[in-house]
Formats: C-alpha cells, structure tokens, sequence
C-alpha cells in the first residue's frame, strides 16, 4: 500500500501535466486526466483502508479540483477541515474559492469537455481568421456540439465576458477555468 508521501508524489506529477495553475483551473490536459484518475483511486483506497486522514482527504480534494469536480472537492476539503486539528486562514480562504468556482461552474450550462472542445474550436479557426466580433463561431459549435438552451448558454457565456467569439475564448473558457 502506498503512503501518504507516494499518492502526494504521484498527484503532484500529474498536476504538472495538467496545463493548470494554482488559482486558473481549466479542464485537464487530455494527457493527465488518466494519472490524475489512477491518483484519485489510490487516494480513496487509502481512505477507505486507513480511516479518516485529514491529510488524503486534502489530496483527495486536490484530485477532484483539477478534474474539475468541485462540488465533490469542497465536500473532500471540508471533511479534511473537520479532520484537523486547526484550521488556518489560507484554509478557510481556499474553502471559499471552492464554494466560488462550484456556483460558477454550475452556473454554466456547458460541461467542461464541451468548454474545452468549444475553446479549442475557436482557437484553432480564430489562428486562421480574425475575430468579426460576433458570436457567430460560438453560436454555430454550440448548435452542432450542444444541442439545446442555446440562449441560455449563450447568456452564460456573455456573463463571463464572452460577447464575441475572441472574447469567449479568451474570456470565458480560459476564464472560467
């Protein structure tokens, strides 16, 4: 079984392949999304085998926040706040910036892969064309990637600074995560 040090090890290997930074999460790079889930599974094993550690439920939710989970990662973090023996103002500030990106991630009506794939359409399209400042790109993946509530999502987009397909890129996918 492996320690506390070995899953801290190998989370932190496959937080480096993630393309993330600490307070800029956006969805995984394809390539960590499997080191992060063989980490996430060997956290919970540890879990489930070695009772309550204030320190794996952090990594857990650690895992879960650069998979973009953060319902599941706030709840992980707080029962490592209620594992530990004191809790610090950097603990309680990064519990409220899970609790943040939770309202806002499900305030938009698109998952993260959709997010990605979309970003990843206007990146490469907008490499070859300029930006006509319209939503036109946007609007037209979302009618054949996301079906349905297209204003809705719409209206979520804009919400976080995407009004034209340059500011949907730079502003809302890159934003948002």
């Amino acid at each position: 079984m492996k320690t506390i040090a070995d899953l801290r090890a190998a989370l932190i290997a496959a937080q480096k392949l993630t393309g993330q930074s600490s307070f800029d999460r956006r969805a995984p790079a394809s390539k960590a999304i499997p080191p992060l889930l063989a980490a996430k599974a060997e956290i919970s094993r540890f879990i489930a085998e070695h009772g309550d550690s204030a320190e794996a439920w952090r990594l857990l939710s650690q895992a879960q926040e650069c998979l973009l989970g953060y319902a599941t990662a706030r709840e992980s973090f707080e029962k490592a706040l209620s594992l530990s023996p004191q809790r610090s103002p950097k603990d309680l500030k990064h519990l409220v910036l899970l609790r943040e990106y939770e309202s806002k991630w499900k305030d938009l009506p698109l998952t993260p892969d959709e997010l990605q794939r979309l970003g990843r359409h206007l990146s490469d399209v907008l490499a070859t064309q300029a930006c006509d400042h319209t939503a036109r790109l946007t609007k037209a993946w979302l009618a054949e990637f996301s079906p349905g509530k297209q204003d809705q999502k719409l209206k979520a987009l804009r919400h976080w600074g995407g009004y034209c397909d340059c500011e949907v890129l730079g502003n809302a996918v890159q934003g948002t995560a």
